[in-house]
């Protein structure tokens, strides 16, 4: 697929789609120009293909990208970029640190906080020894009821690698407990707990290997997710919608990316007396 120089009707979608979302009739004249003669029959089979690919979506008649897609595709070659360029720096800056090196992002609310940390996310668990657990400490794990298909695709990923996945949760409210269901126990597995981990309630951690990232979310943000989960005993459309405008909330959101092995041996001492940890096999 050539979507820089396209020829085809795939590769011509793709191309117009990449800023903005088009209804079928715009696409088939942008692409009749380009591509004269191309027939409506033919632009609405190469849409199921991609469809089916799960390349593109319809939403209310409009077409657009797969934000999924997107980043599967922006971690792709983030990562092809790390692997074949080994003197020159490279956007993520992350990727270059060294031992006692770190670097810090700000973002206006966690909706934004979180799509960059995702995109962290993906990219130092592919780097990180497959035999090495990922290690993430969630005051309440709002990511899975915000963005449950983002979330099983990654529990997809992990389970096929065989990478365990160790979430700690500093919460036991009904929706704590509710998502333990999406974890098998071994390896994604999840913990729930009142003790008090971490001081701040703002505070998240994930540790890769080396890596570390902790974010710090807007404080006042955290009180209401806080309230919330305090608040709400059923997962239902009224307490989504409820989620989901919280965390739109402007703020301070600090995201810091750091590489440290002393510290992350002594932060994962902390996740141990409550997992099982598959040994190491050479």
């Amino acid at each position: 697929m050539n979507i820089l120089k396209p020829q085809s009707i795939e590769e011509h979608i793709i191309s117009l789609l990449q800023k903005e979302s088009h209804s079928g009739p715009e696409l088939l004249l942008a692409i009749q120009t380009k591509r004269p003669g191309t027939t409506k029959q033919a632009l609405y089979s190469a849409l199921r293909k991609l469809r089916s690919a799960e390349i593109v979506i319809t939403h209310k008649m409009r077409i657009s990208l797969s934000s999924i897609w997107v980043t599967k595709m922006a971690e792709f070659f983030t990562l092809a970029k790390h692997f074949y360029t080994k003197t020159t720096t490279t956007d993520e800056g992350f990727l270059n640190l060294e031992d006692g090196d770190r670097v810090t992002y700000a973002f206006k609310n966690p909706n934004v906080t979180d799509i960059f940390w995702g995109h962290a996310f993906d990219i130092l668990a592919e780097i990180t020894p497959i035999t090495e657990p990922v290690y993430l400490y969630n005051p309440h794990d709002w990511f899975m009821l915000a963005r449950p298909e983002t979330e099983k695709l990654l529990f997809k990923k992990f389970a096929q690698a065989g990478k365990q996945l160790l979430v700690l949760a500093g919460g036991t409210d009904p929706l704590d407990k509710y998502i333990i269901k999406e974890f098998d126990g071994t390896i994604a597995q999840y913990h729930p707990t009142n003790e008090l981990i971490f001081d701040k309630r703002n505070y998240y951690l994930n540790i890769f290997d080396d890596f570390i990232i902790e974010a710090h979310l807007d404080e006042s943000t955290a009180k209401k997710i806080d309230d919330f989960y305090s608040t709400t005993t059923e997962w239902n459309p009224e307490s989504e919608a409820i989620l989901k405008k919280i965390i739109a909330n402007e703020g301070k959101n600090k995201l810091t990316i750091s590489r440290n092995r002393k510290k992350a041996e002594k932060l994962k001492r902390v996740f141990k007396s409550y997992f099982y940890i598959k040994p190491v096999t050479l």
